[in-house]
């Protein structure tokens, strides 16, 4: 089995379990949302969904078959799914825009 190309990003506002700056990669997409596999503030994976403003840092990443995510990441970022043009996309919805920080 090869290398999967997945969306990953970092958690760009803090909740419940999770912190600013966690790595996140994308796992499924609706609407204004995504279903995203992150690190949480005790070490775990866990899956949320979270609105793209609290997400940011976009990018395609290579995951290797010895990833401990590997068997757990949609292939959603694969070439045939996802182009540079749709990670641009994804990244002008996010980057922590219009967030009011308390």
């Amino acid at each position: 089995m090869g290398d999967l190309r997945a969306i990953a990003c970092n958690v760009a506002v803090a909740s419940p379990g999770v912190s600013v700056g966690a790595l996140a990669y994308i796992v499924q997409l609706s609407g204004d949302r995504a279903k995203v596999r992150v690190r949480s503030r005790s070490g775990r994976w866990i899956e949320r969904w979270l609105p793209f403003t609290a997400l940011a840092n976009f990018r395609f990443k290579t995951i290797p078959p010895s990833h401990s995510q590997f068997d757990r990441i949609t292939p959603v970022g694969a070439p045939e799914y996802f182009t540079d043009a749709d990670l641009a996309i994804l990244a002008a919805r996010g980057s922590g825009q219009g967030l009011t920080l308390r």
